[in-house]
């Protein structure tokens, strides 16, 4: 809070949603970051929810990436609810990571409630996943293997994002055995 008190207050209400551009805010924001790294580090991912979720209103265009970081607490806390509503939120900017974690969330849900409807847009979500990189899935199943190469910045759709994507949400996948285990069989 004291950093926040050296960021004039008005210009902070003023710019809310769009503090990125006001270079005075941008210690405040990584700061926040760094407290939610800290927080989640520390055994406290509740915590750390909170303040990603206050990261992520102070610019909506999400600069430091908090969306990616409150998605996969979210599929950790097992909160489905919470992640469909932030991806409810930014519905135009989805990636194979966001596609593949929606995938998760919604087959987690299907698994919940076993509904008809429940499985038809779990189904939905992973061809949108797959579609967006067929990779991950073939790495996370041991289908293939994934590239050597550590991946940098890979091109959407490429064996290197699926490789990166299979670091990102691997843990999350293999934790969830039914998931893991469905989707294994629905390959």
């Amino acid at each position: 809070r004291r950093a926040e008190a050296l960021v004039d207050e008005g210009l902070l209400r003023s710019r809310q949603g769009l503090l990125w551009g006001v270079l005075e805010a941008r210690p405040l924001m990584r700061l926040r970051l760094a407290l939610a790294e800290a927080l989640e580090a520390a055994g406290r991912p509740k915590a750390a929810l909170s303040v990603l979720e206050e990261l992520l209103q102070m610019d909506e265009e999400d600069p430091l990436e908090a969306r990616r970081r409150l998605v996969l607490l979210y599929l950790r806390l097992g909160r489905g609810a919470s992640l469909r509503a932030l991806l409810d939120a930014f519905p135009g900017n989805r990636d194979a990571f966001l596609h593949w974690a929606e995938a998760l969330a919604l087959l987690r849900a299907f698994l919940d409630a076993a509904t008809e409807r429940s499985e038809h847009a779990a189904r939905l979500a992973l061809e949108r996943a797959r579609a967006a990189n067929p990779f991950f899935e073939a790495f996370l199943t041991g289908q293939q293997k994934p590239p050597r190469r550590e991946p940098t910045s890979p091109e959407p759709g490429s064996p290197e994002e699926g490789a990166q994507l299979l670091q990102q949400l691997g843990p999350a996948w293999t934790a969830d055995r039914p998931a893991l285990y469905w989707l294994f069989r629905n390959a």
